[in-house]
């Protein structure tokens, strides 16, 4: 029997964002409507001061701290993870525009950029092992051959501050938009908001599919979860052939890791 998955849609965005001043309940609205967790709780009653702890609030990790906060290869139970990245997977801001300035959040996670401005940041790739099963047309959920991680510390208020951009640029941008990343004209026609991680103080799914210049489509999922005051950006491409199915991001990955943040 299929284990109940420990992903869920996050509500406490809205919350947090009434933290950082009446001027953003507007963009931090339109959010679906409320339900209840494993608990019976509703989300959207979680603690909004909690996770900050003391009135200094999270302090920012350096760029060593982050480095023993990623995953390592004893602590997999699949795949294998690296910190020797493609730079191509991995872009600067300078590397990516779009159309909108609103939607440039958006531009930065699709192409492993990170959001405003950290103090130190940590990048790391998994790759599993595809086998025959995962080339089938009658898969019914796909799971990435690889995914990218990027662990990014800020100062409590820019952590903030990032998680309420994305999250106003989901929605401002949820038609579509374009963007250039590397020199490459993209574009995305829908951006949906999907399930993400329980256990994080604020967590964004995301859902696009990514048209290049010759046509070719590109289905990506993407988590965005902060935890204190550093954020887990874990970005997925899927194959082209696969569009009509169901993606998923591996769960058992993404939850360790955020476990291991603290």
């Amino acid at each position: 029997m299929p284990q109940p998955s420990r992903f869920q849609y996050n509500r406490r965005l809205p919350a947090v964002c009434i933290l950082l001043g009446a001027t953003l309940l507007t963009a931090c609205s339109g959010n679906e409507p409320s339900e209840a967790d494993s608990t019976g709780r509703n989300i959207a009653d979680g603690p909004s001061a909690a996770p900050f702890g003391t009135e200094a609030g999270p302090r920012a990790m350096k760029t060593d701290q982050l480095e023993k906060a990623a995953l390592t290869q004893s602590e997999l139970d699949e795949g294998r993870i690296t910190a020797k990245v493609s730079r191509r997977r991995f872009l600067d801001q300078d590397d990516v525009d779009a159309d909108r300035a609103a939607c440039l959040p958006l531009a930065y996670v699709q192409s492993g950029a990170v959001l405003g401005d950290p103090t130190a940041v940590a990048r790391r790739e998994w790759t599993r092992k595809v086998g025959k099963a995962d080339k089938s047309a009658k898969r019914e959920t796909i799971v990435p051959a690889s995914l990218h991680l990027t662990l990014a510390s800020y100062s409590q208020d820019d952590a903030l501050k990032a998680m309420n951009e994305l999250n106003t640029a989901a929605g401002a941008c949820r038609k579509g938009f374009t963007y250039t990343a590397d020199g490459r004209d993209l574009e995305v026609r829908k951006v949906t908001k999907t399930l993400a991680p329980a256990g994080a103080d604020e967590a964004m799914g995301l859902e696009v599919t990514v048209t290049a210049a010759d046509g070719s489509r590109t289905p990506m999922k993407i988590i965005v979860a902060r935890k204190g005051a550093t954020l887990a950006y874990f970005p997925a491409v899927f194959p082209e052939s696969k569009q009509g199915h169901d993606f998923a991001l591996p769960e058992e990955f993404v939850m360790a890791q955020l476990g291991k943040i603290g």
